[in-house]
Order: structure tokens, then sequence, then C-alpha cells
């Protein structure tokens, strides 16, 4: 019925009701009556808060962590000084231990019981609440959004197709291209039979979008490998190490490229 317009501001959108299509024709009383919300009514205002990561870097990256062990590896990219983290589970319990502030719950909040099926479910009914995160979190300067998994799991396996579309969906909303990128941890021998099938599951499918280059980068973690080279460690302290090997590795080459140097210069594109 009214028509909108707008209006664009530093660090602020509105959308401003400026005309009554049908100015003849008044909302009546009586039978003719119908609820109107009155913040429909005013000014509709979309904040957009600036987000600065804690040192310099040559792409400003935006992480979404799904499940468990993608929201623990956000927590190591978040100690590292990125501020652009977002952690999605299906249950209230896995944020615990999580020191950043963008943590959102999806489904029921009874977990998903390392069937993908039930990730998948609930990150496409909680769709546009996903959305919503992803502005909240990262901002209008994001450019390169990463999706943090563990491949064994439920929640994470299962929602990682709808987020790696939900976060091209949203840099679509910025006009920038669709620059997604996947880390996934792999599962250890010992996790059993089902762990290796959700996990071969997931890889199968986002094997198509490598080789279709709409994911990159694509980093595999495997676990297994990596408990190799420390045998010794307790279980404890094991995701601690892996999880600590994956971040760090991946902040030396987004740090590097943001330095001088007078032999020889990595820039964002490499």
């Amino acid at each position: 019925r009214y028509e909108k317009k707008i209006v664009k501001s530093p660090g602020k959108t509105e959308v401003v009701l400026v005309k009554d299509l049908f100015p003849d024709n008044p909302i009546q009383g009586g039978d003719m009556d119908f609820p109107i919300v009155e913040e429909a009514m005013a000014c509709e205002q979309v904040e957009t808060k600036k987000i600065e990561d804690l040192m310099k870097t040559a792409v400003k990256f935006g992480f979404i962590g799904g499940g468990q062990a993608g929201g623990k590896i956000l927590e190591h990219f978040y100690q590292q000084g990125y501020r652009r983290v977002l952690a999605v589970n299906t249950t209230a319990q896995d944020f615990s231990g999580l020191n950043y502030e963008n943590k959102l719950l999806i489904g029921s909040n009874t977990g998903a019981g390392k069937d993908p099926n039930e990730g998948f479910k609930a990150a496409t009914q909680d769709r546009e609440k996903i959305l919503r995160a992803c502005r909240e979190a990262f901002g209008p300067e994001v450019e390169h959004i990463m999706e943090v998994v563990a491949s064994a799991g439920g929640s994470g396996s299962g929602s990682c197709e709808v987020l790696i579309d939900i976060a091209k969906q949203y840099l679509r909303s910025l006009n920038k291209e669709e620059k997604i990128g996947v880390i996934v941890a792999l599962p250890k021998e010992t996790e059993g039979q089902r762990a290796k099938e959700n996990s071969e599951r997931l890889l199968g499918k986002l094997k198509e979008q490598v080789s279709n280059k709409e994911i990159s980068p694509f980093v595999v973690a495997d676990n297994e490998r990596i408990l190799k080279l420390y045998p010794r460690v307790s279980i404890s302290k094991f995701f601690e190490i892996a999880n600590k090997s994956v971040t760090s590795m991946f902040n030396m080459f987004n740090h590097l490229s943001a330095q001088d140097s007078p032999y020889m210069t990595l820039d964002s594109a490499d």
C-alpha cells in the first residue's frame, strides 16, 4: 500500500514510507479494519556496525562455524584476532567455552545426533535467521566467507551446503563476488563407521563445487594424520592442537600476504 524510499547514510540504511498509494481509499474501521504493525508504519532501520580484525590481513574473512567442531575451530580464529565469526549449532550446550559474541541456535535445541539430515533440516528451516546473523557478525566490509565444519557429525556436515548457499546470498546482497571457501576436518579412525559415512557423503557433495570453482580455498584437515604427528597427546588436548594447527597455517598466509617484503611479495590474490 505504501511507496518506500531507501535512504543510505554512513553506517545505516533506512527504509522510509513516503507515500500512500491509495489516498482515496483510506483504511476504515469496523468490518474493514485489520491489524497494522506499528513498526511497519514507521522507519525500518538496518544498523551496520563496523567490524575490524585485530591485525593487518590481506583479506577480510568472515567465518561460519557449523556444529560443535566448527564453533571450536572458530574460537582459535577469534583468539588470533579475527572478529567476523559466527557459530551455528542445533544445541546450545556446544557453545560452552566459546568466547566470541555471535552464536546462533537453530532447530529445536535437541542436537542432531550425528544425523546430517537433522542438521540440514534445521539450517533450511532457519535460513532467514542465519542470513540476519551473517549481517550482524560480518558487516558490510567482509570480502570472503569461510565455512568451517567437521565432516563426521550431524549439525556441521548436514548444514554445510545450506550455510554455503546462505553465505553466497549474503555476499550477493552486498553486490560482491561470491567468494566462498571451506575448511573441513576429517574424522579419526576411532570415531567409527557412521562418522566415516557422514564424512564421505559430505566430501562427495563438496567435490562438485570445488571442481566447478564455486569453493576456494578448500582446506582439508585430516585429524588421523595430525594424530600421528602427536601420538602421545591426550584426547583432551588433541583437538586443541589440531584446531590450532589449521588456523595458524591459514592465518600465516593471510598475514604474510599483507606484509611488504624486499624479496618476494604475496598479495591478496595469492
